[in-house]
């Protein structure tokens, strides 16, 4: 990867982004988050659950769709719809 700050600026930051303009919008709207199968990075065990672990990401890109998911859970955003 040539330029890892500047993939991280766009997920991570795209994604705040995003979450700050939903949180001031009227009416405000529904946010479906859809992740990625990558954040359960070296898991081995298939079919992957919602239960396994993700801390142990494989790649940037895995990291930053782990790292969206917490985002999205943090209390500046929790009482937003994200499903």
């Amino acid at each position: 990867m040539e330029n890892p700050s500047s993939y991280v600026h766009s997920s991570i930051a795209g994604f705040v982004n995003l979450l700050e303009i939903c949180k001031i919008a009227n009416p405000q709207p529904v946010i479906v988050c859809v992740s990625s199968s990558s954040v359960y990075g070296l898991n081995t065990k298939i079919p992957f659950s919602d239960k396994d672990r993700t801390n142990q990401p494989a790649s940037l890109y895995a990291a930053t769709k782990k790292a969206g998911e917490e985002i999205a859970h943090t209390p500046i955003f929790f009482s937003q719809k994200i499903y």
